[in-house]
């Protein structure tokens, strides 16, 4: 779970950096910004999916309790983050 619990940050972090210079990309490739961000937010969806399915394999029940936590979070900011995007992007088509 650890795994793809880290691959939920990485994706998380560059939604974090589309999010911050969607108003500065060059026009002539902002719909490719709004891909990066709805492929960004699957790969998170995707990874949250491992994670979920492994939880129950996890003997330690407070380390399944920190990561369903973690996981949760990070899919409902990636959600968050990849609607802010799409809005910011449509407003610049």
């Amino acid at each position: 779970a650890e795994v793809p619990l880290g691959l939920m940050v990485l994706c998380h972090e560059l939604l974090l950096l589309l999010h911050d210079a969607v108003m500065k990309v060059n026009r002539n490739v902002i719909s490719d910004w709004g891909i990066a961000a709805l492929m960004l937010e699957a790969a998170i969806q995707s990874a949250w999916l491992t994670v979920e399915i492994n939880l129950s394999s996890i003997q330690d029940l407070a380390a399944a309790a920190r990561i369903r936590e973690q996981g949760e979070a990070f899919e409902l900011a990636g959600a968050k983050l990849k609607a802010e995007i799409l809005t910011a992007v449509r407003s610049r088509l």
